[in-house]
């Protein structure tokens, strides 16, 4: 009798914490358009898994000494002092001129509505913010008014796409962030809902030499006055990230 609720607390359990996954997220996965996918909550030998296919696997690192990010069932979580996630791209991460879009599930695990404090986390990249011939840089920022945003280069010139939130994103809960270029059009979405649109007219270069970095800016070089390396960590989880070859309009 015991084990029949043990059971039943279990399922009951799996329905809440399932009811709080966002549209689509229990079913996405890699397609014929994905040149690369992660999965966040699986390891193989100490290395998150490129499920697309093409090798573009990454290991745990940290700057400093700082802790390593913690691997569990919901993904890696990040405490923003140091530690990340990084990969060499393979060919199929060589997107040049034409369309893409990078998707990814995560969760923030502090308050960003503080209007006292500033926040700025580079979540995943591989570009210095000055340059120009090539890289991109998605974060966070709220001092820029509680805004997603993607630096990139654009006719080898260092180019800065952002959305303002209507609200800063609710911690402790999964978001989708999507941006996709089709066309001539680069979008932002939120939880499916299309928040942002520009014209973008000329070749898009998302390579740079370094590797790409999640979880903090992936060139820095300044520090505090505790002569701490400041490194915009993100403080949240990251699920699920999808990098393809098209745009994706939701």
């Amino acid at each position: 009798m015991l084990r029949k609720w043990i059971v039943l607390l279990l399922v009951l359990v799996a329905a809440a914490f399932a009811a709080e996954l966002p549209a689509g997220m229990d079913d996405f996965e890699p397609d014929d358009n994905t040149v690369a996918f992660w999965d966040f909550s699986y390891m193989k030998k100490g290395m998150i898994i490129d499920q697309s296919g093409f090798g573009n696997d990454m290991s745990l690192k940290s700057k400093d000494n700082a802790p390593l990010p913690k691997r569990s069932e919901e993904g890696v979580e990040f405490d923003g002092q140091g530690g990340y996630c990084e990969l060499n791209p393979k060919e199929s991460l060589r997107i040049r001129k034409g369309d893409f879009s990078i998707e990814m599930y995560l969760m923030f695990t502090e308050e960003v509505a503080n209007p006292n404090a500033v926040f700025n986390y580079m979540i995943v990249g591989n570009k210095a913010v000055s340059e120009g011939k090539g890289g991109f840089t998605l974060g966070y920022a709220s001092h820029k008014g509680n805004r997603f945003y993607i630096m990139y280069s654009l006719d080898n010139k260092p180019c800065e796409f952002s959305a303002k939130m209507p609200a800063a994103p609710e911690p402790g809960k999964w978001h989708k962030v999507a941006f996709s270029r089709q066309g001539d059009k680069m979008a932002f979405f939120f939880n499916g809902a299309k928040l942002a649109e520009e014209t973008v007219e000329g070749d898009v270069n998302l390579i740079a030499k370094r590797p790409i970095c999640f979880g903090i800016y992936s060139v820095p070089w300044q520090r505090d006055k505790q002569n701490k390396l400041i490194v915009f960590g993100f403080k949240g989880k990251l699920r699920y990230m999808r990098i393809s070859d098209i745009g994706r309009s939701k």
